[in-house]
């Protein structure tokens, strides 16, 4: 009996031992972890920047675009004249007779006028747009660059993206599309846009 007695004594006291083992560890590495978390939320330093703003303010992408733009006006000037061809051959044709090979052969050629022309707009849109997107591309990556330099020197740990309200109230083209891409809907004093666009402003 007495060694009845002991050993279950002996058997309560381990089952005490196990259970402070595992339960009491975790329950203190629980609380280590809340506090470093804690601790890193605190330290977080976070900045905002309009893109929108300093992609507009970008010397190098305005001078892009306006080569673009020149781009398009002299494709423009080549548009004009080609639709005046079709336009002759249009009130040529007007004139004839639609049984005779004259008409036929300006008719075969106005046919071909045309699909010149839109093989042309459609080339020019194309290559208008590949090179608009390749012009805001590039701009991008030099501001991607500089709000990365320039949070790595003041320590900043996230930038992230947002709108001024500098749209017009009274103009729904410009209020919507604001309003969807807004994602910050408050800070304070966490603008960085002006001082990534001074930065920018110097190269």
């Amino acid at each position: 009996m007495k060694n009845f007695v002991s050993a279950l004594i002996i058997g309560v006291c381990t089952s005490c031992l196990l259970f402070s083992a595992f339960s009491v560890p975790a329950a203190t590495g629980s609380t280590a972890d809340q506090s470093v978390n804690d601790g890193k939320l605190e330290k977080t330093k976070i900045a905002v920047v309009d893109l929108n703003l300093v992609l507009n303010k970008s010397k190098s992408l305005q001078q892009s675009l306006g080569k673009l733009k020149l781009n398009v006006s002299e494709g423009e000037e080549v548009a004009k004249k080609k639709l005046a061809e079709i336009q002759q051959l249009t009130q040529r044709l007007m004139g004839l007779d639609k049984e005779s090979e004259e008409f036929k052969d300006l008719e075969f050629r106005l046919q071909r006028k045309k699909k010149e022309f839109e093989e042309f707009r459609q080339e020019g849109i194309r290559r208008f747009a590949n090179e608009e997107s390749e012009a805001f591309l590039r701009a991008y990556r030099i501001a991607a660059k500089e709000i990365a330099n320039y949070a790595q020197a003041h320590k900043i740990d996230l930038v992230t993206r947002f709108h001024r309200n500098n749209f017009e109230d009274n103009n729904p083209a410009t209020v919507l599309p604001t309003l969807n891409g807004m994602q910050v809907l408050y800070e304070n004093n966490l603008d960085i846009t002006d001082e990534i666009i001074s930065v920018m402003a110097e190269q």
